[in-house]
């Protein structure tokens, strides 16, 4: 560890010494044991699932990587494949303690792997933050647990004592987690004993405490407490949005008739949002609309009937795709109003099937431009002793000469089709086939000339070119 102050290290002995005292609350272990429950995995195996919290066995069609309920001990779990060979994860639990007339936050990092089938726990204390009684920062100390690894905080499992210093690093840390909630009411009771933040705090699984306890128990406004006492507790920890006065559409952004429909569905600001937008009172809808984004559910909206979409079971990962795929449909004329366009069954092939042809088309068109401006340029055809130069004639002679030289002349055909550049080949008069030097006119003028690899021109090629550039290209 590196030299701490000695007024630092007298402070970390004495809180060291404080919190060995009073131990940890009587319901830590409790609060430990709901928190584990949480991050055990149900193994499907075919259509075979297996509860590894309950040991239960059942049936159902839900996929790797959802959340499913376990009809037997009813816990909200996450879906892993029976092959499955490394799992872990790591989540932040805040216990608040007294600490003479301030507090400390305790953060704790609970570790989960899963290997032989088995779950495993680990948890460390790695920060520990003394707030004062206006809950302002004074003090932050972190833990040997704590690791930085090439500019990457990361918390260690593996150290067999615990170590304190005060945190030094030039970035701040916004600490996030679970709050054990058992003792929020003798903690704050007195700040504000309308505040209801420890019925929040037991309700919410990452409490938003800087702006929660702000608003109810620096400013001791009313607003958690409505929303909490409604059991809007993931709107209360939002309470920052819904503090202003007004009607309750001026609040919500939509009439009171939807408030039972958010209070039964405990909604969220971000379905909120959705809510407000489609005015449809389905929850399932709004949950599966609030994983695109915000700008995509837009474009969406303009094409799309939300039920319609909702059954189509549109990916939201593959939203860019789907996007491309109705502008391309558009490009090709088909009816996008038609549920056949609209709602392809194969997204990922139709999008693939209808950009080759728009780059069919795109190529047509291109290729019978050059074809058309190769008559007006052969007029440029230019022999000399034994070589000849020759406009190029079609997306396929770019193509050849491309590989044949190896070069990305074949990426000129747009140029050439919008009048941006014009690209002729020098050959050998005896072997018109065979490239020799790639040459790019722009204005009447040589800007380039390479022979294979992109590299110079010899000096007679030079020459030559040179002669062609001032008796042909000048005098047009």
């Amino acid at each position: 560890m590196a030299y701490i102050k000695k007024a630092d290290r007298e402070q970390i002995e004495q809180l060291n010494e404080y919190l060995n005292i009073i131990g940890m609350p009587g319901r830590w272990n409790t609060f430990l044991q709901e928190e584990k429950r949480k991050e055990y995995l149900i193994i499907k195996s075919k259509n075979e699932y297996h509860c590894l919290f309950c040991n239960n066995k059942f049936q159902s069609n839900a996929k790797v990587n959802e959340y499913i309920e376990c009809p037997k001990c009813k816990s909200h779990l996450l879906i892993k494949s029976d092959r499955l060979t490394k799992y872990e994860a790591k989540k932040d639990l805040i216990l608040i303690q007294k600490y003479a007339d301030s507090y400390v936050f305790r953060t704790f990092e609970l570790y989960t792997w899963f290997s032989n089938n088995k779950m495993s726990f680990d948890i460390v204390e790695w920060a520990r933050e003394i707030i004062d009684k206006d809950l302002n920062t004074t003090k932050f100390y972190i833990s040997n647990n704590l690791k930085n690894n090439m500019g990457c905080l990361t918390v260690s499992h593996y150290e067999k004592t615990t170590l304190w210093k005060p945190y030094c690093y030039n970035w701040l840390l916004n600490i996030t987690g679970r709050y054990y909630y058992y003792n929020f009411k003798e903690l704050f009771y007195e700040y504000n004993k309308y505040s209801m933040i420890w019925d929040l705090a037991k309700n919410v699984e990452i409490l938003n405490f800087n702006d929660v306890a702000r608003d109810c128990l620096k400013l001791k406004k009313n607003t958690v407490e409505l929303l909490t006492k409604s059991k809007l507790y993931n709107l209360a920890n939002h309470c920052e949005k819904y503090s202003k006065k007004g009607s309750f559409e001026d609040i919500f952004g939509i009439d009171k008739s939807y408030l039972n429909f958010m209070i039964d569905n405990n909604i969220t600001s971000d379905e909120l949002k959705i809510l407000s937008k489609i005015k449809i009172k389905n929850i399932d809808l709004i949950r599966y609309l609030d994983r695109f984004g915000y700008y995509e559910l837009d474009n969406l909206l303009k094409h799309c009937n939300l039920l319609d979409l909702y059954k189509y079971k549109l990916n939201p990962k593959k939203i860019h795709i789907y996007l491309d795929y109705l502008e391309l449909a558009q490009k090709l004329g088909f009816d996008i109003t038609n549920k056949k366009y609209l709602y392809p069954k194969n997204l990922k092939q139709k999008h693939d099937q209808y950009m080759n042809q728009i780059e069919i088309n795109k190529n047509k068109i291109i290729n019978n431009k050059i074809k058309s401006k190769y008559k007006k340029l052969i007029k440029n055809k230019f022999e000399y002793k034994k070589y000849i130069i020759v406009p190029a004639d079609s997306i396929q002679s770019l193509i050849n000469e491309s590989s044949q030289q190896n070069n990305c002349v074949k990426t000129y055909a747009e140029r050439i089709a919008k009048n941006e550049c014009d690209i002729y080949f020098m050959r050998y008069i005896d072997s018109l086939d065979k490239s020799l030097v790639t040459i790019e006119v722009k204005n009447n003028k040589v800007v380039q000339q390479r022979i294979k690899n992109n590299m110079d021109t010899n000096t007679e090629q030079k020459k030559i070119i040179k002669l062609w550039e001032n008796k042909v290209l000048n005098c047009n």
